[in-house]
Parts: C-alpha cells; structure tokens; sequence
C-alpha cells in the first residue's frame, strides 16, 4: 500500500503532466495561440513555432521579438538547397496565424496575416469560417510546445505542414488574399470576427492591426508597431522659426520693462 506522502507525489506529478500537456497543445480551441509556419514550397520541409501569445487577448500595441537559433531552426534551414534561407534557390513562405474560438458564445475570432505588404487588407466579405477551419485543421493535431517549435521534413510521415497539407492555398482562396511573403518581407496583420466554426461561406468582418510580422534569413523574428508618422522637414523649420519668434519677441517685452523701471527711479 502506497503510503499518503508517495500518494501525493504521484497525484502532483500526474497533475503536472496534464498541465503540461494543455500547454504543448497548440489548438484552435479558447486558448488558441499565435504561431508562424516557415515553409519550402520546393521540398515540403516545414518550420512551425508557437508564440505562445494568446489570440483572444493579442491587441497588437506591443512589440514582440525573438531569433530562434535551436536545433529545430538549424535543421530546418540545413533542408533548403544550399543550407542558407538568404541565397537558396528554393521558393519560401513564411506565415503568422492564429485561431480561437469562445464556446460560451460561438463567436470565432480569427487572428491572420493576409498580405506579403502592409498595404493591401484582407475584403470584408471573406469566408471567415473557411478561413478558421483551415487553421483548425492544422492546429488541431499540431503539438507544439507553447513558446517553442517544430521542424517538419520533406516526406516525413507526419508532415502534413501548412503548404504541405495544403491549408495555405484553401486559407488565401478563402480569404481573397495572400496569406504569406517571402523571408525577409513584411505581413500585414488582421483580424477577422466570424460567427460561424464550419466552413461555409460564412462572412466575416475584417480589422487592421497597426504593426506588421517580419522574418529575417538569420532567423530574427519580430512583431512591430507602426511607429508615429515623422513631421515634414519644412513644417519642423516652421514650428522652428515660430518659436524663436516668440522667444525673442518676449525678451524684448521684459527688456523695454527693465529700461522704463530704470528711468522712473
């Protein structure tokens, strides 16, 4: 017979693990989370990393930032030709998506980058819920460590990735848009309220986020906020001028004001 303390312990471990488990499980449930894909269209080989930043809760007013350097982005970046995501010859894409889900409401908000620029929005009238259902699709069986990553090799058993598993391609035709760019460009991020989980032609509505997704060929990855709009050179040597202007013209006020004080005395 166990005694109660060895008891304890064993609840407590079984309890961590389960917990552990909740959090390697990248799903398109409640807790869904932002992650990006980095995918050789040319081999099949597939990188996935999860933020770990929830989606329901992503307001896209702070920067986020990390340059992975783990085993798993080494081997992915040794499966392209040439072993180097700046020179290969193969053909990348790379994409920042996230699905979750309220159950308590049925609202479905889908967090997605739609566009290699920053330019370009997603069009309301996309199918939110064919949108969603492609994101479900790959997060569902996706287990990802929260906060780590997974390399996916060409012609592995197991690698039904986002272009492999073709989820990109009915993502973006769902979407009337581009969902990725390529290494070294820049994603426009929105977001797209839908109220429906299946995958019919359900509408959605769609809303910008101001900053912008970027990943470099050294593997540096980031989320930054658009920053504020510099003033004009001209208009900062006005907004120069009109306050020395001022300036001068209250030292002569306080100057004539010494000279009539002096005289009266």
């Amino acid at each position: 017979m166990l005694s109660k303390t060895k008891l304890k312990m064993l609840l407590g471990a079984a309890a961590l693990g389960a917990a552990g488990h909740a959090l390697a499980q990248t799903n398109a449930g409640s807790g869904g989370t932002i992650w990006l894909t980095v995918d050789d269209v040319t081999t099949g080989s597939s990188y996935v990393f999860d933020t770990g930043m929830s989606v329901s809760s992503f307001t896209g007013t702070s920067n986020y930032s990390t340059t992975f350097s783990d085993a798993n982005w080494t081997s992915f970046v040794s499966s392209v030709a040439g072993g180097n995501l700046a020179t290969t010859s193969d053909i990348l894409h790379f994409a920042v998506i996230g699905a979750s889900s309220s159950a308590s409401s049925g609202a479905v908000p889908v967090t997605i980058d739609l566009t290699g620029t920053a330019s370009q929005n997603p069009v309301a009238n996309s199918s939110a819920g064919t949108m969603y259902t492609q994101a479900f699709n790959l997060l569902s069986f996706r287990v990802n460590p929260a906060s780590g990553d997974t390399f996916l090799p060409a012609g592995s058993a197991t690698n039904a990735g986002w272009f492999t598993g073709g989820y990109e391609t009915n993502f973006q035709n769902a979407a009337g848009n581009t969902d990725w760019s390529g290494i070294g460009g820049t994603l426009g991020f929105y977001q797209t309220n839908n109220s429906s989980h299946s995958g019919a032609l359900t509408k959605g509505t769609a809303s910008t986020f101001a900053g912008t997704w970027d990943l470099t060929a050294q593997g540096a990855f980031s989320y930054t906020t658009a920053a504020a709009v510099p003033l004009p050179a001209p208009l900062l040597l006005l907004l120069s001028g009109l306050g020395l202007t001022g300036l001068l013209g209250r030292r002569g006020k306080l100057g004539s004001g010494e000279t009539r004080a002096v005289g009266a005395a």
